[in-house]
Formats: C-alpha cells, structure tokens, sequence
C-alpha cells in the first residue's frame, strides 16, 4: 500500500510539472502577442498621423498659405504627439508581454516545486514504510 501511496505522489507531481510547462507556453506566447498588439497599434497611430499631416498640408495649400509659422508649428506639434501616442503603444505591448513572461517564469518554478514534492513525498512515504 505504501509503494502505491508513493507512486501516486510521483504521478500527481509529474502532472503538476506538467501542467505547469503548458500553462508557461501559453503565457509566453500571449506575452508574445502583446509585444505584437502594440507594435500594431503603434503603426496604426503613425498612419492616423501621417493622415491628419496631409489633411492639415492640403488646407494650408488650398488657403494660400506657406507652411512657415502657426501652421508649421501645429504640424511639428501633431507629429510629435502622434509619435508619442505610437511609442506609448509599443510601451504598453511591452509592459504587458514582461507581466506574461514573468507569470511564464512563476509556472516554471511551481511546477519544479511540484516535481520536487512529489518525488521528495514518496520518499517519505517509502521511508517511513521502511523504519515502520
């Protein structure tokens, strides 16, 4: 009875290991992602922009207006926050793939300490079966 006792303390920390490996995986590649969203959404934002700065060209054109001064100033003023908003997208992406990557590296060590516990339980069992 004792050796099933111990072999199923191995069995439950396997599978714990197990699961753990899977659950890593999966945090990984949704760490992955992330980094992917933001990279997205950061060129989506500098298309949005590079939309607005034709916008904003072709009304000073159309007005008969030279892009010196207040309208040069506002287009400098655009690019720069669009490129802001873009690089605070990237930074958001990243942020939330190291939150994944380290939730990855928390499954890892659970599932070693489950590994861990459930051979170091059936050593008890079976050594306490010994000196019984």
């Amino acid at each position: 009875m004792m050796a099933v006792s111990a072999l199923m303390s191995v069995v439950q920390g396997i599978s714990s290991y197990q699961a753990s490996k899977q659950n890593a995986a999966a945090a990984k590649a949704e760490g992955k992602q992330a980094e992917a969203a933001g990279i997205a959404n950061a060129a989506r934002q500098r298309q949005m922009i590079a939309a607005q700065q034709s916008q904003l060209t072709a009304e000073v054109g159309a007005s008969n207006t030279l892009m010196t001064g207040s309208p040069m100033e506002v287009y400098l003023a655009n690019a720069r926050e669009g490129e802001i908003t873009a690089q605070d997208e990237i930074y958001k992406g990243r942020l939330t793939a190291l939150g994944k990557y380290n939730q990855a590296r928390i499954y890892k060590q659970q599932g070693t300490s489950a590994l861990i516990g459930g051979i170091g339980g059936a050593a008890s069992t079976l050594g306490s079966a010994k000196f019984s």
